[in-house]
């Protein structure tokens, strides 16, 4: 399907989505997804992420995209095209493969115990823009804990980004020592978070309601090494479930955000 015929398949649902809230719109059956009583094919709500151009897409709902060995997760596989997977060879560092949990239900994800999946460099180097949806649920009392960073944090301050818990129900956007803090995250709960950059402008929503916003300016990224569940020194890595993180190399659109984090919601949560 054509890129622009897709586009206008988003603008249709963003505005519907606008009208009436989305419930119970998805619902899993075989390879079709019902909306109202209506087939939509899979393949189109699987579309949308990628008419968007992401950099990387990580889907644990995707069986063909993780790679184990008795649950244990060795790789993986970036379904953006772009290919940079993301993997561990240390067993001691492997998330492994859940099927089920309380709040998201019967479905495929990852756990992390301190775990952390190693990537290449989807971004460009220097002060760039970002949008990065996550989907999870944080582990409780694990204060520093790092659900994704970008950069090797090794650098002056500005040269990584990321997501980490902070304390009670907190969540920080960063970059380095720069911190924007996210109130009232809800430690323990499925979240779908988007957190973005648009030149020097940052923000953090939860939920599809924005937790925060101001000016950041100063990001300088050295590289770009992708860390999922964690961050370079394996300290802090994330404690908890993964279930979905997609990234873009722009600041997106309004709509855009409505549309994915709407997909998010209702594959995941709702």
């Amino acid at each position: 399907m054509p890129n622009y015929q897709i586009t206008a398949i988003l603008t249709l649902i963003v505005n519907k989505e606008k009208e009436r809230p989305m419930k119970n719109i998805i619902v899993r059956n075989g390879t079709a997804l019902i909306k109202d009583g209506k087939i939509m094919l899979k393949a189109l709500a699987e579309a949308l992420p990628i008419a968007l151009s992401p950099r990387v897409w990580f889907d644990a709902f995707d069986t063909d995209t993780i790679i184990h060995t008795g649950g244990l997760v060795s790789e993986w596989r970036d379904k953006s095209g772009n290919k940079f997977h993301a993997s561990q060879t240390d067993d001691a560092l492997k998330p492994s493969l859940v099927q089920t949990d309380y709040y998201f239900g019967d479905k495929q994800m990852l756990s992390f115990n301190r775990d952390v999946l190693v990537g290449g460099e989807p971004f460009s180097t220097g002060n760039i823009n970002y949008t990065v949806f996550f989907v999870g649920r944080a582990g409780t009392n694990f204060i520093g804990a790092h659900m994704f960073s970008f950069g090797s944090q090794t650098g002056p301050t500005g040269s990584a980004f990321g997501l980490k818990q902070n304390s009670g129900a907190d969540l920080d956007h960063y970059y380095s020592n720069s911190a924007l803090k996210t109130l009232n995250a809800g430690m323990g709960i499925p979240n779908v978070t988007t957190i973005m950059m648009n030149s020097g402008a940052r923000s953090t929503r939860m939920n599809k309601t924005l937790r925060g916003s101001d000016t950041a300016n100063g990001l300088n990224l050295l590289d770009s090494k992708m860390y999922i569940g964690g961050n370079p020194t394996n300290t802090l890595n994330h404690s908890g479930l993964i279930c979905e993180f997609i990234a873009y190399d722009r600041a997106l659109t309004p709509e855009e955000i409505d549309i994915t984090e709407a997909y998010l919601t209702e594959k995941w949560i709702a």
